[in-house]
């Protein structure tokens, strides 16, 4: 009996032994999803405007076109870069206008590569006709005309020899429209004093050699010519201070030196920024295509030559030019 007592004691005690050193199953950790970190959206490229300005432009209109470009982009909220050259793969949807300071070769496929951008081109021949391009059309008859008018109303005794440069594309157009703008002032336009001959005078011959013009300007001394017009390419430093030094009035395209500002009456040329900022509220909605006039300007004015009275008449026949309403091969 005690033996049986003994038996089962021991059978208890392996029991509760084999109770204690049992280790607990621990249950299989669960799968907490990982949420994935949302990719952020491409931040949209800043709105832009581009200026191209190719090799050899002349620094007067670049300076004037990008100045008002930049006062009108910024007003816009648009970031504005100038260039050198840019091909149609390179206009990408942030550019909103592209403004060529002379018509590009692949014009086409600039506008049919990019039709969300709209393209201004400054250009002496007309264009084709794009929804997306609007043209600043630079008349060199415009420019002409307004100078004979101009050269009429300041010249004495409408006395006026102009130099033209015969070797330009247009110089036999633009010798027509100087004479038809200078006779729309003042007609017939008889001196009062001999040699009794009609003006204007002119002068043509190529390039802009000083020399060669001081002998084309000596050979019409006895015409007594008292106001001197300096046609694109003619105008340079050493010219001017000849003709300053002759104790004759100038005036017409180009910067003359400060040496002969005295008898410089104005500058004459085209407003390539007014243009621009003419077209530019149509062309920033979108809705281009249309053609425009250059409008035209003088600058470097002589207050005792060129006087208000003066400017008053030649700004209202700029603004005729411009709109259109003086046709400077057909005119009265």
């Amino acid at each position: 009996m005690k033996r049986t007592w003994i038996l089962v004691v021991l059978i208890l005690l392996l029991a509760v032994l084999a109770g204690c050193g049992a280790q607990p199953t621990e249950a299989p950790p669960e799968n907490t999803p990982t949420l994935a970190e949302p990719t952020p959206s491409p931040t949209p490229a800043p709105p832009r405007a581009v200026l191209v300005v190719p090799e050899g432009a002349d620094p007067a209109a670049a300076s004037q076109v990008n100045d008002r470009l930049v006062q009108l982009g910024t007003e816009a909220g648009l970031s504005v870069d100038r260039l050198n050259a840019l091909q149609p793969g390179e206009v990408t949807s942030e550019v909103r206008v592209v403004v060529f300071l002379s018509p590009p070769a692949d014009l086409s496929a600039f506008l049919s590569s990019a039709p969300q951008t709209q393209f201004i081109v400054i250009s002496s021949q007309d264009l084709p006709q794009a929804p997306n391009l609007s043209v600043i059309r630079t008349r060199a008859e415009d420019l002409a005309f307004l100078g004979g008018y101009t050269a009429a109303i300041l010249a004495p005794d409408w006395r006026v020899l102009a130099l033209l440069d015969s070797s330009a594309p247009d110089a036999a157009s633009f010798q027509q429209a100087f004479s038809n703008g200078f006779a729309y002032w003042c007609g017939v336009c008889v001196v009062s004093s001999p040699p009794f001959i009609s003006f204007p005078l002119v002068a043509s011959q190529p390039g802009g050699d000083p020399t060669a013009w001081q002998g084309a300007v000596d050979s019409q001394k006895a015409n007594n010519p008292m106001l001197l017009f300096l046609g694109p390419g003619v105008l340079s430093d050493d010219l001017a201070a000849w003709i300053a030094g002759q104790n004759r009035l100038m005036f017409g395209a180009g910067a003359p030196p400060e040496s002969a500002r005295s008898t410089w009456a104005g500058t004459l040329g085209f407003d390539l920024a007014a243009s621009l900022a003419g077209l530019w509220p149509e062309v920033l909605s979108g809705t281009g295509g249309k053609t425009v006039s250059a409008a035209l300007t003088i600058t470097n004015i002589q207050p005792g030559i060129l006087t208000d009275g003066r400017f008053r008449l030649v700004r209202e026949m700029a603004d005729e030019l411009a709109a259109g309403r003086i046709q400077p091969f057909n005119v009265p």
